[in-house]
């Protein structure tokens, strides 16, 4: 019998001090954009169901800037077959940004195309 996969996994990623994506983001003020948060949220998905990929956004909140220079950390979580929730946080523990999402098999894009 196969082991049933797990239903949680944590990611973790170093912002760079001098991340480019700071630069506009903004003068004075580095903040780390939404977009690349939900980017790290893809990639760690990918990585904790590889034959999966990640659908659709179904709710995202944006509770707290990153800052450049700390870490994101990413939970991810199952809550229904082919839903999930998650949340980013910073190595400080502020939350960062939390929600839900839809995914779907890989080979089921294969085939919508």
């Amino acid at each position: 019998m196969l082991p049933e996969p797990s239903s949680s996994f944590e990611y973790r990623v170093a912002i760079a001090e001098n991340h480019p994506a700071s630069n506009g983001h903004f003068p004075g003020n580095p903040i780390i954009p939404g977009a690349l948060i939900m980017e790290h949220v893809r990639v760690a998905f990918a990585q904790f169901r590889s034959g999966m990929y990640l659908k659709r956004m179904v709710k995202v909140k944006n509770l707290h800037v990153l800052r450049p220079g700390k870490t994101l950390i990413v939970k991810i979580h199952s809550k229904a077959r082919d839903n999930y929730g998650f949340v980013c946080l910073d190595c400080d523990d502020n939350q960062i940004a939390a929600g839900d999402f839809h995914a779907a098999p890989i080979a089921a894009a294969a085939t919508t195309n």
